[in-house]
């Protein structure tokens, strides 16, 4: 290696502790032995000193080494993927895997640029970064050369027998896949993929920084960005085929695109970690949220209301950090604070200094800092510089502050006057208040008014004008800001359910115990999470109930006003009907007050019509952070998002019109929707009292009531209540 002079001292190499060095020279000249430094960096790793004398320009230091590398693969024991199994590293049959972790060469942990040179087994092959390789093979052995990359913070060697197919695509790089037999039916998928995301990522944050990027299939679970490259485990890969599968032949965001726009952030332009990881914010906001954005502005909505909901559900306040403080996740909750939260610090930014800014913020630091280390207050410079304005004051909070801003409204209210209407009222902050931003929408007759209110303070009035007919305020109802939720309001889901710090009881129906087996097995592998007994009295605990066969018996479990309700032979899920053998639900609710598991956090409801419909029982972790999904044949056919957020919505009519009582029209509603006169359909009992209860409360009102008989003749029908016909 070539190493700057400099005023001369001490090179400091890390090394693993049970490789030898074999060899040792400084500008051609041999040390006889080598000095250990008394303490480790890290466990298994060595630190040596290698004397450089001062002088004008470069040392020439070289090393050899060797030993064994054999570490087991670790599996994973998650219920959903949080960062695969794990090994520091091994050199074995099945293959080899050598990352920084490893400590399989001696670094100093400075940026450089690397030429390699490795030898393996002729029908092996041999992916790193830098460019793309020759080979020649004889003997029985195949070596390959990589030219020097952009200088990165460390090495990553991985061999294998793979099937190797490669491309040249937009500006010249070259994309690869490396897999295995059965996989490289999805060659192509990837490739186009590649070429695709290229060609998209380029225009928004510049020249991309490798001359390759390929895909390599790794002999265990992972999904690594790399230099140049992403390694994912073939199961992973199947997966991503089998999602492709069910998008049209597309694949979803998060997969490719989140690796491939690593090697901007975090592999191109590296992390200054003294000051905290942005890189999986960052990332992950201009590929899993970018790509929702760009295919609806809903799209990305509903992706911004599900990040805020899954720090609420997953991120207690007894492990929650400030963002500065994230490195990397080993936990499922850290995904929710460095690539969650970060990423929403990301859309905040953008939402401050503009599109225009903020891209070409963007491409500004990939210009500025390839091949360098970048800390969170480099990008904040580079944002200010392009917006004009300071960000620190900001951006500091979300950074050094745990938890999010509570937010709620008090007051709405709207009058009318010779121009129109008047709403006012006020937005209150929970607990020590924040610098926000928040978009206040006021919904009317003719539509949506927004605008946006400055909250520095625990109350803030404000006053809207509109021309047409108030009907709600609603605040940030888009969650354009990152934002908690007041006590109680948190939406229901099954992370919310398996994340409650007062425990978790679930319970499965008699008889039904085999489907639920993958359920349960890894239920019983996490702290706080007991079976119960149907019906048990279980406090306050979240519970998760298992039930397989007639819907009938879900009527006494779901709450009133659920979108799932049991109809005869299946569920109806938001007027649409789903029956056969092969439906279950997921669908996650509040406890009603009064119910056995009133107090409790969440509930969560997992149902199949029979054992065969709950085939891919153990994927159900997967779907944590939905309201609702329908599966049948153990796909998803209907996902419904979760709701929350009530103290962030108002209604005006009652105080528009002071003759309807809010309480009262709600009772009403409620009433209607009670049991004894669900389906309310005409000529039937049911139907008769819900009449009788309407004219009540219009005579309670002052009007006069006068009923019409009339008949009509329907075709034939099974009596099943449906939106869409008999």
């Amino acid at each position: 290696m070539t190493v700057r002079r400099g005023g001369g001292g001490d090179l400091r190499l890390d090394l693993r502790a049970d490789l030898a060095i074999r060899l040792a020279e400084v500008d051609g000249r041999a040390l006889s032995s080598l000095a250990r430094e008394e303490k480790d960096p890290r466990p298994g790793i060595a630190r040596y000193r290698f004397p450089v004398l001062p002088g004008s320009g470069d040392a020439s230091v070289v090393v050899a080494w060797g030993g064994t590398i054999r570490e087991d693969v670790r599996k994973a024991g998650d219920l959903a993927f949080v960062a695969g199994d794990h090994s520091r590293g091994t050199i074995s049959p099945a293959g080899t895997f050598l990352t920084d972790a490893t400590g399989w060469l001696p670094l100093d942990g400075s940026m450089a640029a690397a030429s390699v040179r490795a030898t393996v087994p002729e029908g092996w092959t041999v992916a790193t970064q830098g460019g793309v390789p020759t080979a020649t093979t004889a003997e029985g052995r195949t070596t390959f050369d990589f030219p020097p990359g952009i200088p990165c913070d460390g090495l990553w060697l991985q061999a294998g027998k793979w099937r190797v197919e490669r491309r040249t695509v937009r500006g010249g790089v070259s994309a690869g896949t490396f897999l295995s037999e059965g996989n490289t039916g999805l060659s192509g998928l990837l490739l186009d993929s590649v070429e695709e995301y290229l060609a998209l990522y380029e225009r928004v944050l510049g020249p991309y920084p490798h001359a390759k990027f390929d895909i390599v299939e790794n002999f265990f679970t992972t999904g690594y960005g790399m230099p140049a490259a992403t390694l994912l485990g073939g199961d992973v890969i199947q997966h991503i085929g089998m999602m492709a599968g069910r998008s049209g032949g597309r694949i979803p965001p998060g997969y490719i695109d989140h690796e491939l726009v690593h090697c901007w952030w975090g592999n191109g332009v590296f992390v200054d970690y003294d000051s905290g990881n942005w890189c999986e914010a960052l990332t992950s906001y201009c590929s899993n949220y970018l790509r929702k954005e760009w295919e609806s502005a809903e799209e990305g909505a509903k992706h911004r209301r599900g990040t805020r909901a899954r720090y609420a559900a997953r991120v207690s306040a007894a492990k929650d950090y400030p963002l500065r403080r994230f490195t990397g996740k080993t936990e499922d909750f850290e995904n929710d604070i460095g690539y969650g939260k970060g990423s929403m610090v990301f859309h905040r930014i953008r939402r401050a200094v503009g599109d225009d800014a903020f891209f070409g913020a963007l491409r500004d630091v990939v210009k500025e800092f390839t091949g360098r280390r970048a800390s969170w207050d480099d990008l904040r410079q580079a944002f200010e510089r392009r917006g004009g304005r300071q960000l620190k004051a900001h951006l500091d909070q979300y950074l050094d502050r745990t938890g999010a801003p509570v937010v709620l409204l008090e007051g709405a209210a709207a009058a009318a006057d010779a121009e129109g209407w008047q709403v006012t009222g006020a937005i209150l902050q929970r607990g020590e208040p924040w610098f926000l931003t928040l978009p206040l929408v006021v919904e009317t007759a003719a539509g949506r008014e927004t605008t946006t209110v400055d909250v520095s303070g625990e109350r803030t009035p404000f006053s809207v004008r509109t021309r047409s007919l108030p009907l709600r305020v609603l605040l940030d109802p888009d969650s354009e800001c990152w934002r908690g939720y007041a006590p109680g309001e948190a939406p229901a889901m099954l992370d919310a359910t398996l994340q409650d710090p007062a425990g978790v009881v679930f319970t499965v129906s008699a008889g039904g115990k085999e489907p639920f087996l993958p359920v349960t097995e890894a239920l019983r592998q996490r702290q706080g999470v007991r079976e119960g007994t149907a019906g048990g009295a279980e406090g306050a605990s979240s519970r998760l109930l298992l039930r397989v066969g007639d819907p009938g018996t879900l009527a006494d479990l779901l709450p009133l006003g659920s979108p799932v309700k049991p109809v005869p032979g299946g569920v109806s899920v938001g007027g649409q009907s789903f029956r056969g053998e092969d439906v279950a639900v997921l669908a996650s609710f509040r406890p009603a007050a009064g119910s056995p598991a009133a107090g409790a956090r969440s509930c969560t409801l997992y149902w199949g019509a029979s054992p065969a419909a709950l085939s891919s029982a153990r994927r159900v972790f997967f779907y944590g952070g939905d309201g609702v999904v329908v599966f049948r044949a153990g796909r998803p056919v209907l996902r419904l998002e979760p709701e929350g957020d009530e103290s962030t919505r108002a209604a005006l009519l009652e105080g528009l019109f002071p003759g309807v009582d809010a309480g009262r029209s709600l009772a009403l509603v409620e009433a209607l929707c009670a049991k004894e006169v669900e389906g309310r359909l005409a000529g039937s009992v049911e139907g008769a009292k819900a009449g009788k209860l309407l004219a009540g409360a219009l005579v309670e009102d002052g009007h006069a009531v006068r009923v019409q008989e009339f008949s009509f003749e329907v075709p034939t029908w099974d009596g099943t209540p449906s939106c869409d016909g008999p």
